[in-house]
């Protein structure tokens, strides 16, 4: 979705962190992509049990997922947000 129209300015109440983090893994870096999103939701989920498996994992992955959100969403007026990781916090600096 994000790939195909780069100037929505919302997706909803969905997560956009985790498609962000996969983008900006496979794009070249001289290439990253810049989206226009002014309001995002970053570190929700619907799957709770899903969720609640791999949080070891998705916790310890979580700084990266927000730096790798910030540089794709350079744009955003409004965040929700999660804390999983204190660390991501960092990320989150002007």
């Amino acid at each position: 979705m994000l790939l195909n129209h780069p100037k929505l300015v919302s997706l909803g109440d969905t997560d956009s962190s985790r498609a962000a983090h996969h983008i900006y893994k496979t794009c070249r870096r001289d290439t990253v992509p810049r989206f226009g999103l002014k309001e995002c939701f970053w570190g929700f989920t619907k799957n709770v049990e899903e969720f609640n498996r791999k949080l070891i994992v998705y916790t310890r992955k979580y700084p990266r997922i927000i730096r790798s959100s910030v540089a794709l969403f350079p744009f955003v007026e409004r965040l929700h947000i999660i804390v999983h990781h204190e660390d991501c916090l960092e990320h989150l600096k002007i």
